[in-house]
């Protein structure tokens, strides 16, 4: 769709282009990933992941989780200011993948090393 391109940054054509079909884009997934994946935004992930392999007629070999399953609450109460630091920070678009991973990168080692911190 038009908002996809837009939000993503990828059109239709490149997707076509370059893009994988989905069953090889799911069975790569369940070859690659642990057990366990954990993600940050669960229930946009889950529902984009579920909507890949249904389309793809696959089943998740991994397991989806939260990432606030790792936090204690204090660092979940704090993970959401300090991402918006990181991404005014960086600069970079986000809803990119690999701009996304830095960003969730960035935003777990500020907010694990904030906990060691007040441990110290």
């Amino acid at each position: 769709s038009e908002s996809a391109e837009t939000i993503h940054g990828i059109s239709r054509q490149r997707l076509l282009q370059e893009g994988m079909p989905v069953s090889e884009v799911a069975q790569q997934l369940n070859k690659l990933l642990p057990e366990q994946v954990f993600c940050d935004a669960w229930t946009f992930d889950s529902f984009w992941l579920h909507r890949l392999f249904r389309a793809a007629g696959e089943v998740p070999a991994f397991q989806l989780e939260s990432i606030s399953m790792l936090l204690d609450p204090g660092q979940v109460r704090h993970w959401s200011g300090i991402r918006q630091q990181v991404i005014a920070e960086l600069g970079l678009p986000v809803h990119r993948a690999a701009n996304d991973a830095l960003i969730l990168h960035k935003t777990w080692e500020r907010v694990i090393c904030r906990g060691e911190a007040a441990v110290q």
